[in-house]
């Protein structure tokens, strides 16, 4: 099995009440996938198994309002490891290497 990290950015309009609603919501759907927040727009989830990076943003599309604009990258975790960091740490989640595939 691969082990692999789905980056998620996303742009969310926030000119009413609905779409901040919306945004919210899509938030607490993204936690609920299993994603962490990078920053404030870029969530990322760490994933052992086949899952195709077109069967993730299947997933994600179900729950994504016209609001918001998303793009989804799938990277190996060593090449998400190796990215160079300022003033920031990688999140636990992404530096173990022993992970147990279930």
């Amino acid at each position: 099995m691969k082990n692999k990290v789905f980056l998620l950015l996303f742009d969310a309009r926030m000119k009413t009440s609905s779409d901040r609603h919306n945004y919210s919501a899509f938030l607490r759907k993204l936690k609920g996938e299993g994603f962490v927040s990078l920053q404030k727009s870029v969530y990322m989830r760490n994933f052992c198994g086949s899952r195709p990076l077109k069967e993730e943003t299947k997933r994600i599309r179900r729950f994504t309002p016209e609001s918001i604009q998303v793009r989804i990258l799938e990277l190996p975790v060593k090449t998400f490891a190796a990215m160079g960091n300022v003033n920031c740490d990688l999140p636990k989640l992404a530096q173990d290497t022993d992970v147990i595939c279930v």
